[in-house]
């Protein structure tokens, strides 16, 4: 049966220091986020796994990954996907595709 698919923005997971960074859904449901995978693009085409990142912590709660983002937002170390730079083009840019 044919259905009707719409646009939803993301959840912001976290802003700091002007970047956020957005929670990740399977499948592109918003019924179905994500516990350990977010983006820095609202499309959810980039996304990365917070348990990847050199910034460590709890990740079981939500506080815990919320403040292992923000402390990877000062380290500088979030993925730099190629051809996107959420530092240069901004969060709310969205990433040219190949």
């Amino acid at each position: 049966m044919p259905y009707y698919h719409t646009w939803a923005d993301p959840e912001v997971a976290v802003e700091h220091k002007d970047v956020k960074i957005y929670v990740a859904y399977n499948e592109q449901e918003l019924d179905e986020p994500m516990m350990f995978w977010f983006t820095v693009d609202r499309m959810g085409e980039f996304r990365f796994d917070i348990r990847d990142l050199k910034s460590k912590g709890n990740v079981e709660t939500v506080e815990g990954r919320l403040d292992i983002l923000r402390r990877a937002i000062e380290a500088g170390e979030l993925p730099v996907i190629a051809g996107y730079d959420y530092r240069k083009d901004g969060y709310d840019s969205q990433p040219a595709l190949p």
